[in-house]
């Protein structure tokens, strides 16, 4: 079947149809794309394809800047002029408003700003993680195929800033050198670097049990010069892996890294951005739209290590955290006080500890791609606040919470900012400011 590419989903995929109008999602293709391509799966309303080849390119395709492997995982978007790239992000934004949040166009046109660019389109990320696989020669570091999960070895990463672009290939000589014994394979390896500090850190994710850490902790040291060199213990199963402890090898036991003018400290369990440039431009969106004073009553949900926290309580006297994770937790504790700065921390879930904080004046709520639960919503609209603050990742659950958040009657969508934090893929930042009416 020929067909021609008309948009990008919010996946990897272009978007075509049949003859008979079917949808049909082809990954790796650009929108304007003439292909051939060839049926994999056919649904009742719509179809997965491969690509068979391109017969007429878009002038958005774009000849690629780093390996197939990359390509086929983490930079799925690597084919797409970046111009394009932005378009299709704000598009998907603005369709998640309309499609799923039932919002009318206009309205959502008048609030959808224009999508803020990353500052650096490679090179970009502070963070890459690896996946570790065994064999009779030893273990190898890759990533995983988008779609079917096949293991793809990895010897250097073009995301990753140059000064660490190669490491990949020096930590699976050092692994393979220093552990001889299977069962002491990692999991998985994180690898985090700060342009800014110069901080480098390795994390070992693995299982408790006995562990050559004299030996790997020298060989890592040797191989990468790490100023952290970390053994994370992970316990339960499979699916549902937890984390119940951090052992240091070697070096600090922590990543520093510099946001705005404010110092981070960051564990290697804590979530932190992986686009610092970005994320600096993120953190100034949502100040500028809180516009935080001495004397309000901030509330900050799913407040991480601090990322926002951090920047607010400098303007406001009563930032009030609310954080579930424990790491993250003691991460906030600490940057509050290299930051020289009070936040009140509430090491909890936001659906209990929400209804028994009071009021606020204002809030920012950043929660995990799942969204917020429908009680947090209707707790958000009791909290009385002025303006509430919604940063997410994902735009399916974005717009669904706004529209349930909106339907309460209290608050109307001011502005809609989508932010490019993730270049060479499809996922896209957004930050609605609601007021209240």
């Amino acid at each position: 079947m020929q067909v021609q590419i008309e948009r990008m989903g919010y996946s990897q995929d272009g978007i075509a149809h049949s003859p008979e109008g079917k949808t049909i999602f082809i990954p790796q293709t650009v929108v304007g794309d003439l292909v051939d391509i060839e049926l994999i799966e056919d649904k009742a309303h719509f179809s997965r394809a491969k690509l068979k080849e391109v017969l007429e390119p878009s002038s958005f395709r774009v000849t690629l800047n780093c390996s197939p492997e990359e390509h086929s995982s983490v930079a799925p978007w690597a084919h797409i002029a970046y111009d394009a790239q932005l378009r299709s992000k704000q598009d998907a934004v603005r369709d998640a408003f309309i499609r799923i949040g039932k919002f009318d166009s206009e309205l959502i046109d008048s609030c959808l700003k224009t999508i803020i660019a990353s500052p650096k389109e490679w090179a970009y990320r502070n963070k890459f993680e690896l996946n570790v696989q065994a064999d009779t020669k030893g273990l190898k570091l890759g990533v995983h195929e988008l779609g079917n999960n096949t293991f793809l070895p990895l010897s250097s990463c073009s995301l990753i800033p140059k000064q660490i672009e190669k490491l990949p290939k020096a930590l699976s000589g050092a692994l393979n050198f220093a552990l001889k014994d299977p069962s002491q394979y990692p999991e998985r390896v994180g690898i985090r670097y700060s342009e800014r500090s110069k901080d480098l850190e390795i994390a070992l994710w693995t299982s408790p049990g006995p562990f050559d850490r004299k030996v790997v902790s020298k060989v890592i040291s040797d191989a990468t010069k790490a100023s952290s060199i970390v053994r994370v213990l992970l316990k339960g199963p499979a699916k549902s892996r937890k984390v119940s402890g951090v052992e240091v090898l070697k070096g600090k036991g922590f990543w520093k890294e510099k946001l705005l003018d404010h110092q981070m400290q960051i564990s290697a369990p804590s979530f932190f951005q992986v686009n610092t440039k970005a994320t600096d431009k993120l953190v100034q969106t949502v100040l500028d739209y809180l516009k935080p004073q001495v004397d309000d009553t901030i509330f900050d949900l799913y407040s991480g290590a601090g990322t926002f926290s951090v920047p607010l309580a400098q303007a406001s006297d009563n930032v009030i955290a609310i954080e579930s994770y424990g790491p993250a937790v003691r991460d906030l504790r600490r940057n509050a006080e290299i930051n020289q700065v009070f936040i009140e921390d509430i090491g909890g879930d936001a659906a209990r500890e929400l209804p028994s904080i009071g009021q606020a004046h204002k809030i920012i709520v950043d929660p995990p791609r799942a969204g917020l639960a429908e009680s947090v919503v209707k707790d958000l609209d009791s909290t009385g606040a002025k303006q509430i603050v919604y940063v997410s990742c994902n735009p399916s659950t974005l717009a669904r919470d706004i529209r349930r958040l909106v339907d309460l009657g209290n608050y109307n969508v001011e502005a809609i900012q989508p932010l490019d934090l993730f270049p060479q893929s499809y996922h896209v930042e957004t930050v609605v400011a609601l007021q209240r009416a």
